[in-house]
């Protein structure tokens, strides 16, 4: 019996990551590595996702996120990608993609995702280079008419979910999640010790190497500017005295790689 499909495409706001690394974990037999990542795919980030109703799928190493396209949308996207760029950090996986805007059709009974929204998220994710997940320039002149406009806009309780500065000698190119600071916020050493593991790991190997650089430049700043901000407090709470106390002291060891 033929199944006929009726293709309604809508207009959707589509994040498309990728998990770097992910058949080095797949094929290092450390089943927990793999567990970690889905458990927290599947608990936390599921609930954020769902909160504010979007939706994401699963595509072997790859993550996908669609909503409908509206300005509101777009922040909240920024802020759940965001968190899960920095928790995967945290969990010692490093993630790359691209925030992009289209056409798109979702059957997941048929498991079928398709549409030129998809496809533009795709195609940008290879130009992000570092891991990191950048934004769609078109988006930036739709929703905000500048980029300066969009950096304000996307700060919340002095914390700027965007950057644009280069690190390690990249150029100026797209607005990108700044998970970073994100990863500044956390009040556990965990978080910290696994990010830090990530990049040692790495960062004397011979491949990959721009990649590591620019993590490592990048984790350094997003930390010193924590750091800075939290200094200015004139009556910091008991929460900003810790972060402060655990952001010095794991900038230290990074500065140390």
């Amino acid at each position: 019996m033929d199944v006929k499909i009726e293709i309604k495409y809508a207009n959707k706001l589509v994040a498309f990551i990728d998990v770097l690394g992910f058949k080095n974990i797949v094929f290092s037999g450390k089943h927990e590595d793999i567990q970690e990542y889905y458990s927290f795919l599947l608990s936390r980030f599921k609930d954020a996702v769902e909160k504010y109703d979007f939706d994401f799928l699963l595509i072997s190493d790859s993550i996908v996120i669609y909503a409908d396209a509206s300005l509101d949308n777009l922040s909240r996207l920024f802020k759940i990608a965001s968190i899960l760029q920095a928790g995967l950090l945290g969990k010692g996986i490093p993630v790359r993609g691209a925030i992009s805007q289209g056409n798109l059709f979702v059957d997941k009974k048929s498991n079928i995702i398709v549409g030129p929204g998809l496809a533009n998220a795709y195609m940008l994710e290879s130009q992000a280079k570092f891991p990191r997940i950048i934004i769609d320039r078109s988006l930036v002149e739709s929703y905000y008419g500048s980029i300066s406009a969009a950096l304000v806009k996307n700060t919340f309780s002095n914390l700027p979910h965007l950057s644009v500065v280069s690190h390690n000698g990249a150029v100026n190119d797209f607005p990108y999640l700044n998970y970073g600071r994100i990863l500044g916020t956390m009040l556990s050493n965990v978080p910290y010790e696994g990010a830090y593991k990530l990049v040692k790991r790495n960062y004397y190997r011979n491949e990959n190497i721009e990649k590591y650089e620019w993590l490592k430049c990048y984790i350094i700043f997003s930390l010193s500017e924590q750091k800075k901000s939290l200094e200015n407090l004139a009556n910091p709470n008991e929460n900003e005295r810790k972060r402060l106390k655990l952001v010095s002291k794991h900038l230290d060891n990074f500065l140390s790689i």
